[in-house]
């Protein structure tokens, strides 16, 4: 779903989850990638990877380099837990 859903996401900011426009390609990419890959190799698939290259050969340059390390918080309860947990970690 989110193969289908990545371009029109990064195509502006998300207030919910805290992106900027253009962040949207980086949420999990190295993942996605790595589905198409055992979709092709184990499933015999070589269509996801196909799929995947043509989809994100169309990202903009500026935006190759993220990588989005944690998952946004999708509640407002999640994010205050991530910041009692960032507050009681360091």
């Amino acid at each position: 779903d989110w193969l289908e859903q990545v371009e029109g996401a990064a195509s502006k900011a998300n207030v919910h989850f805290g992106w900027q426009k253009g962040e949207a390609w980086s949420y999990r990419r190295t993942a996605y990638a790595n589905m198409a890959k055992l979709l092709h190799e184990a499933y015999g698939l070589p269509i996801a990877v196909e799929d995947h290259k043509l989809v994100y050969g169309r990202e903009p340059p500026e935006s190759r380099h993220l990588e989005m390390k944690v998952t946004p918080a999708m509640t407002e309860s999640a994010r205050e837990a991530r910041m009692a947990r960032d507050m009681y970690s360091n």
